[in-house]
């Protein structure tokens, strides 16, 4: 039996490729169906992966929005959640007071514009801050922090979540090591990829997730 934690976005999800998205949820649930099981480890809000799995039925045994930092199981019952500490959201909140700019915390189900403390992300719209590096190096500097750019956003939570959210569901179920597998496409995901002896796509010898299972389900 195999543990298999994947990226949602452009790993199972191929935006404007509804045909290679439904063969990798088809594969997904083969690679279930054969008594294996799999994970999403997202950045993704509860909604939108929420929304992702009603509208292709499918129902996975753990997912991992917010980059990994909180878990959920199959009946979408929260059972993990790592928070940003206090005094690193207090940080934050004067950075961006400083810069007067728009910080944006996200407790895993809902934003919110003004300060709270039980939240596992906070981000700053990409426009607004990527260009001052001042502002990038003094969040850098925090530590237990890190942060990357999405496609919209600039997103800071607790160093390292989507490798330990594997980590995390591995230990749950009582996986050794050499039976966890990752896949990944992005800056996210390459820690949870490299421990876990798993694969980039489209940067090495898979372009899409389908195949790699079929690979996977051959041994």
């Amino acid at each position: 039996m195999m543990l298999l934690g994947s990226d949602l976005d452009f790993t199972i999800l191929m935006h404007g490729d509804d045909n290679i998205t439904k063969k990798n949820v088809d594969a997904v649930k083969r690679f279930m169906d054969a008594g294996n099981k799999f994970a999403i480890i997202t950045g993704r809000q509860y909604a939108t992966f929420k929304e992702f799995l009603e509208e292709y039925d499918l129902k996975v045994d753990y997912i991992a929005g917010e980059d990994g930092c909180i878990i959920f199981d199959k009946d979408l019952n929260e059972i993990h959640r790592n928070n940003i500490k206090k005094e690193s959201v207090d940080k934050i909140s004067e950075l961006a007071d400083y810069y007067n700019y728009q910080a944006n915390f996200d407790d895993g189900y809902s934003y919110h514009n003004e300060k709270v403390y039980n939240v596992i992300k906070i981000f700053f719209y990409k426009k607004d801050v990527e260009d001052n590096k001042e502002f990038l190096d003094k969040v850098d500097d925090i530590k237990d922090l890190t942060s990357y750019h999405s496609v919209v956003s600039y997103n800071i939570v607790e160093k390292n979540r989507k490798s330990e959210a594997l980590d995390f569901i591995k230990d749950r179920e009582g996986f050794n090591d050499e039976d966890v597998y990752a896949v990944g496409d992005g800056i996210a995901d390459v820690e949870m990829v490299e421990k876990h002896h798993g694969e980039m796509l489209g940067k090495g010898k898979y372009k899409y997730l389908y195949e790699y299972i079929e690979e996977l389900m051959k041994d």
